[in-house]
């Protein structure tokens, strides 16, 4: 679980430092609206319509779609990479 929210300290980081002062509380609630939608609503669904779709062709369904949704880290590590070159490109 700690691995979960590394992220979290240096993202937050970033985002204060480039939105301006108006937006930095706008932007922070849109976040953690999205984080909530997307990590505690969409990707729990996802996960169990993949192990519904699984059951039957896979001895352990839950164990599959659970390992499979491991692969929306992976997405959003190179969005943050992604992210970062914009970054830098635009401070620079």
């Amino acid at each position: 679980m700690a691995l979960a929210v590394s992220y979290a300290p240096s993202f937050q980081a970033t985002m204060q430092s480039v939105c301006a002062a108006q937006q930095r509380g706008t932007a922070g609630a849109v976040s953690n609206v999205l984080n909530a939608l997307i990590g505690q609503g969409v990707l729990v669904l996802f996960v169990g319509q993949l192990s519904d779709a699984l059951a039957g062709h896979v001895a352990d369904p839950l164990r599959y779609a659970l390992t499979f949704s491991v692969g929306f880290t992976l997405l959003t590590a190179v969005l943050f990479i992604r992210a970062r070159k914009v970054t830098q490109r635009h401070f620079a």
